[in-house]
């Protein structure tokens, strides 16, 4: 009885010795699944901080070129305004050319 009640403990101890070892084997798979993950999180994020940093560089440039475009169209409406007046004085001019030539030819009609 006492050698049955053994051998009985044993193929027990056997069993448990196999679960523990199969646990083992599962928690070390895991472990290299976690560890695999975890590396392709970090590259991941590596990723995005770099093209994070791309795009907020092209913003950056782009904002410099809308502040160069503005400056430019300021400069290209001052212009315009400078022109229409020049155009205005010029109109007044040959209006004033025109009237002054209908009077000479009103004289010389006369």
């Amino acid at each position: 009885a006492a050698q049955r009640e053994l051998e009985s403990k044993m193929a027990d101890s056997t069993q448990e010795i196999e679960r523990l070892t199969e646990e083992l084997k599962r928690n070390k798979i895991e472990s290299h699944q976690f560890d695999s993950l975890s590396s392709e999180i970090d590259n991941l994020k590596q990723g995005f901080y770099r093209e994070k940093d791309e795009l907020m560089s092209t913003l950056v440039l782009k904002g410099e070129v809308i502040q160069e475009l503005e400056t430019k169209s300021n400069v290209l409406a001052k212009d315009k305004c400078e022109l229409m007046s020049a155009l205005g004085m010029k109109e007044e001019s040959i209006q004033r050319l025109q009237k002054e030539r209908e009077e000479l030819e009103e004289k010389i009609d006369q």
